[in-house]
């Protein structure tokens, strides 16, 4: 415990150089699964915080096979960490995130990794998983939110103008808490909820 608190506060303070980025890579895939889950976790909280080199190093021929094989690992939480890391504007990696789409476990973290690549052909896939789901998670509602489409917009919307008939307090907690992800659509919103006080 105390070496993978020191190792975090490293990831945290400086960016770590390619050789020991390749080492956690290959540690995601090592036989005992919690090495694997340290090192998924601390190369994603590399990628998160570092953000101006994570496109350079998941470049890294080495680092994407052995990120794309942890993908594939057997306990869903390790999955999870390894598809965050994917680049959904790399064809390989856009197929593996929508591989994990089909998962309930991973689908989260893949819906929001094509998100931000704004993958076309995720598109209708992300749509219609707002019909199997109960509301509108915050994670479906940010993905659709990334893509410029009036369909994404009106997709996400669909839910809210549903929910007319609730009293105006329920309805504007539910508008909070997407507006806090939609910031791509505030200003819609905005007209929403005034247009709503106006019935």
């Amino acid at each position: 415990l105390f070496l993978s608190v020191k190792a975090e506060d490293h990831v945290r303070s400086r960016k770590i150089d390619i050789e020991a980025l390749r080492a956690l890579a290959e540690l995601m895939n090592d036989p005992n699964p919690q090495v694997r889950y340290l090192a998924g976790y601390l190369l994603l909280t590399h990628a998160m915080i570092h953000e101006d080199w994570r496109e350079e190093w998941l470049r890294d021929p080495e680092i994407r096979a052995e990120v794309l094989l942890a993908t594939r690992d057997e306990a869903p939480e390790n999955r999870r960490l390894a598809i965050g890391m994917l680049d959904g504007t790399v064809p390989a990696h856009a197929q593996a995130l929508l591989e994990a789409l089909e998962d309930p476990r991973t689908q989260s973290a893949a819906a929001i990794g094509l998100g931000h690549a704004k993958a076309p052909s995720a598109l209708p896939k992300l749509i219609k998983l707002t019909e199997s789901q109960d509301g509108m998670p915050w994670w479906l509602a940010y993905a659709l939110s990334r893509y410029p489409d009036p369909i994404a917009l009106e997709a996400v919307l669909a839910p809210l103008l549903a929910e007319r008939a609730l009293p105006a307090d329920s309805r504007d907690r539910r508008l909070k808490g997407l507006d806090r992800w939609l910031v791509n659509y505030r200003e819609t919103f905005r007209n929403i909820d005034t247009a709503w006080e106006g019935d």
